[in-house]
């Protein structure tokens, strides 16, 4: 992608040209391979961009034996029963496409894109803050506080890999102040608040009874104590980080700008948009217009039915239900619980003094006490001979007794950043120890000729158990990890010699032009070559920004953008031989790494001097815009 020319009057369009060649089995020269299929009856010859975003794709019908010479291979293909390609049409548009270069064109509108007016980012930021309020807000009213919220049936749900309470009102703490969403996120902090204070008591009424286990031996309950197995991986990526990257911003963003009036209603219960009612249970029904400022959308926006959710308790993996609906609490005792819970709200922040009205809600650091207490029930996972963890760790007793010892690479090593802040947050060492020496036991498992990793490795001897290499699944943020833990803590110095390392392994023997294949860690493409792009592997050229590495980083993200406008959408499997979807891979998981990636080429490509809001700049839009921003906002609609 080329810079934009401010001064260009006309917007150009990516565009794609299928020109259709009749004769092309004719072609002694050509070979089985160069073809990809499509769509079973059409072949495509070749695929080209003569000018920027203007792509050439040369096209001919599957040949019959009878069209094929002797040196040729032959295809047992149907003719197609009728050809609705104007013929001289096709010569002029190959011609006209491919004629002449960039460099030859007079038409500056042809080669750039204009600045994105500031209209168009407005809309797009609004459209994104509309997206996030009605997820928010479905889940807030509907499943909360469950583990996650099912978007069409509008019930509760668990995330199997990570089965705690409020997940998904966690993973999104820091979203709510990155879109200046303060009330919503104070609120959120006491619903946490409260859902752990009360699951103590229930933890300490329940688990003396039912005298299962050895838990560990500083336990007193909380939201964390539940018997539930944990991945490891998951659990430190949006529970762990979530809480330390909310605390973060908290203690930047949150002084003075919500009052405890916002936040709390005259009787202690935390509000819920224009609401007073407490948020115990959670629902819609009396609810109308809500306030947009607070994240909240029309309450006909969202899926209306509430069911409690199930929350598995401390002792035993059936329904956790909070004291006051629980049949073993009797009412007098459930009805002092509510008072003293209220009692209580306005005591936990230090914010009411006397009746002042203007008095503001003070975050105490509560989100990293949290993250405090599932670091250290994570930590006994690290407890293995080679240093690098188990995959799944019960968050009562440890490691599971029927564990497996195999754990993948970006598992095991992509714990770095959130253990290392932690302890740097905290001040106790061993939980970026742990995470550290994790990283080193992996790195000097490497192939050492070809300084390649394989997917899956023993945890107890340290022999690899999957010999497959690549930047995609159960490997991707191992390598994303090692570069970005170097820039948050530089003195760790020897994580850039680890990257540097790694990084010229897979430059070296997974690239395939603009591709990364999948290819054994021990012989390279002499040895098993997997020729498909993993929509997980779009990470990568945002990383090789991080480096500097701009033009290769175009390159292959130009090539992932290829697939995402050919199908529509991101597919989780492509091959890029074939040019098809794996089978099974037809799915779009939402992911983020594409447009990620784009967001930090849009950034290299413009810069950040001269505007506070970077590429959101309105006095300065006319240099704020680059073809990934273009690309980006394609994406987006």
């Amino acid at each position: 992608p080329e810079e934009p020319n401010s001064e260009s009057p006309k917007a150009t369009k990516r565009q794609s040209k299928v020109v259709y060649e009749d004769d092309c089995c004719k072609r002694s020269h050509r070979t089985m391979e160069e073809f990809f299929e499509q769509k079973e009856r059409i072949r495509i010859l070749s695929i080209t961009e003569p000018k920027p975003c203007r792509y050439v794709l040369l096209a001919c019908r599957y040949c019959l034996k009878s069209d094929v010479t002797d040196e040729e291979s032959p295809f047992n293909r149907p003719k197609l029963s009728s050809n609705a390609i104007d013929q001289s049409a096709a010569s002029i548009l190959l011609r006209t496409y491919l004629q002449s270069s960039p460099a030859d064109s007079d038409d500056d509108s042809f080669n750039h894109l204009p600045p994105m007016p500031p209209s168009q980012i407005e809309a797009n930021k609004q459209l994104l803050r509309d997206m996030f309020s009605h997820a928010f807000d479905s889940y807030i009213y509907n499943a909360f506080p469950a583990s996650e919220l099912h978007p069409i049936t509008c019930k509760p749900g668990e995330f199997h890999l990570v089965r705690l309470p409020a997940l998904t009102l966690i993973d999104t703490l820091d979203t709510l102040i990155i879109m200046r969403n303060f009330t919503e996120f104070a609120r959120s902090v006491e619903r946490l608040r409260f859902l752990d204070l009360e699951m103590k008591r229930e933890f300490n009424r329940t688990f003396t009874k039912s005298g299962k286990g050895k838990k560990r031996e500083d336990e007193v309950g909380g939201l964390f104590a539940v018997n539930q197995d944990v991945s490891l991986f998951e659990t430190t990526i949006r529970v762990l980080g979530g809480l330390l990257s909310a605390h973060q911003l908290a203690e930047a963003f949150m002084a003075d700008r919500v009052t405890v009036e916002e936040v709390w209603d005259s009787y202690g219960e935390i509000l819920l948009g224009n609401s007073t009612r407490s948020n115990y249970p959670i629902a819609t029904e009396s609810h109308t217009e809500l306030d947009r400022e607070d994240g909240l959308v029309n309450a006909d926006e969202t899926c209306r039915k509430f069911d409690v959710s199930d929350i598995p308790s401390p002792h035993k993996e059936s329904s956790f239900q909070l004291p006051c609906e629980s049949d073993e609490f009797h009412m007098e005792e459930c009805t002092y619980l509510q008072h003293q819970e209220k009692s209580n709200l306005k005591t936990i922040n230090s914010t009411f003094v006397g009746n002042e009205t203007t008095t503001h809600w003070i975050y105490d650091g509560f989100l990293l006490s949290l993250a405090q207490d599932i670091g250290s029930r994570l930590l006994c996972a690290f407890e293995t001979d080679t240093g690098i963890p188990y995959g799944t760790v019960n968050l009562l007793y440890g490691v599971p007794k029927d564990e497996t010892p195999v754990a993948s690479l970006a598992g095991a090593g992509t714990l770095t950043l959130e253990f290392e802040l932690l302890s740097r947050l905290t001040g106790e060492g061993s939980f970026g120890e742990a995470a550290k020496l994790a990283t080193r036991a992996l790195w000097t498992r490497r192939s050492l000729g070809l300084n390649l990793f394989g997917k899956h490795i023993n945890t107890k001897s340290g022999q690899w158990t999957e010999y497959l290499s690549g930047i995609g699944s159960n490997s991707d943020s191992f390598y994303e990890y090692l570069i970005k833990h170097y820039l948050l803590f530089p003195d760790d110095s020897d994580f850039w010699l680890m990257f540097v390392i790694v990084y010229s392994g897979v430059w070296e023997n997974n690239r395939l032009g603009d591709w990364y294949a999948d290819i054994d860690m021990n012989h390279g493409l002499d040895g098993h070559v997997r020729q498909v792009f993993e929509s997980l592997m779009a990470f990568y050229p945002g990383m090789q920004v991080l480096l500097g590495e701009l033009t290769p980083s175009a390159k292959t993200l130009n090539s992932f953008f290829l697939v995402r406008e050919f199908l529509g959408l991101l597919p989780e499997r492509f091959n890029f031989v074939h040019w098809k979807t794996e089978s099974g891979g037809d799915i779009h998981p939402l992911r983020p790494e594409l447009l990620e990636s784009c967001y930090f080429l849009h950034l290299a490509t413009i810069g950040l001097q001269g505007s506070d809001c970077g590429p959101c700049s309105k006095t300065d839009s006319n240099h704020r815009t680059s073809t990934w921003l273009w690309a980006a906002d394609f994406a987006l609609q």
